[in-house]
């Protein structure tokens, strides 16, 4: 699908997988949609803001922590799958068993894992 804006640009919407959507919204909608979501990935967050939602949240495991978009913006299952297999962390791994060095180790792997797919435009490969 594509469209195309005001300014003559061109909006190109490809789901190979079926799971998208699109929306067009106002900046009052955009603002109410996007106030709940944690701060973006990139530049990812520091250990000491992961270990702070952590404590908010001590029955969650590391994987299902990486994955809310309410604590980080864009991390997906892949880049979290990623990240904890460098580490050779555990998914299940409690957040409550974290301490300050771990987290460190996992904001560090995040944001190399983020920028390199960013770089080679999302893949890890």
């Amino acid at each position: 699908m594509t469209f195309t804006l005001e300014n003559g640009a061109k909006l190109f919407f490809n789901d190979l997988r079926k799971f998208g959507w699109c929306r067009i919204v106002n900046k009052q909608e955009m603002d109410q949609y996007f106030a709940d979501f944690g701060p973006d990935a990139t530049p990812m967050v520091d250990a000491a803001y992961l270990e702070t939602r952590a404590k908010r949240m001590p029955k969650s495991t590391i994987k299902k922590f990486l994955l809310d978009q309410h604590v980080i913006a864009g991390v997906g299952n892949i880049y979290a799958d990623e990240v904890l297999y460098e580490l050779r962390m555990y998914p299940g791994t409690l957040v409550s068993k974290l301490k300050m060095p771990d987290w460190a180790q996992v904001a560090k792997v995040a944001d190399e894992k983020l920028r390199f797919a960013i770089g080679k435009g999302g893949d890890l490969r």
